[in-house]
């Protein structure tokens, strides 16, 4: 599809189907859409595997708690 947007670009202006390439450019817009479309959730992106970010003072209470409920 680029090759013949180059080719019709290539040709002189009264013959160049300028219909002809806005098509083809819409068409490739389109498959560039589906072949580059990423299905991960947003939310695996920011590392928190879906999950809230706990604090540091949170984490540091879970990590008593665990470690009191294992000596006790």
């Amino acid at each position: 599809m680029q090759a013949f947007i180059k080719a019709e670009e290539q040709k002189p202006m009264q013959y160049t189907d300028f219909h002809a390439i806005s098509a083809v450019e819409i068409a490739l817009d389109a498959l560039s859409d589906c072949v580059d479309y990423d299905p991960t959730p947003q939310f695996l992106y920011d590392h928190s595997g879906g999950e809230p970010v706990m604090s540091a003072r949170e984490l540091h209470d879970k990590a008593l708690q665990t470690h009191q409920d294992l000596h006790t």
